[in-house]
């Protein structure tokens, strides 16, 4: 079924893990950051402040993404 010894598996798998622990990390941990606050309560320094963790876990997300189509693609060349 998976080909686990084949390099490019192997690291686009390895990516794929790592980027969705970064984008769990960040969010779990950003969780409580602002507090619980309505959408429209928030201010230009909450954003400033929050801008960073939602990068990353854009960044990650979209990493995640790639690695997770590459995977797929090449499994469905190999068949």
């Amino acid at each position: 079924m998976y080909n686990w010894k084949n390099r490019k598996f192997q690291i686009c798998l390895w990516g794929m893990l790592i980027s969705l622990v970064i984008l769990s990390v960040v969010f779990y941990a950003t969780d409580g950051l602002l507090g619980d606050k309505e959408f429209s309560e928030y201010t230009r320094a909450d954003w400033s402040i929050a801008i960073l963790p939602l990068s990353v876990m854009l960044v990650s997300a979209i990493a995640t993404l790639v690695f997770a189509i590459i995977i797929i693609i090449t499994q469905i060349k190999w068949r």
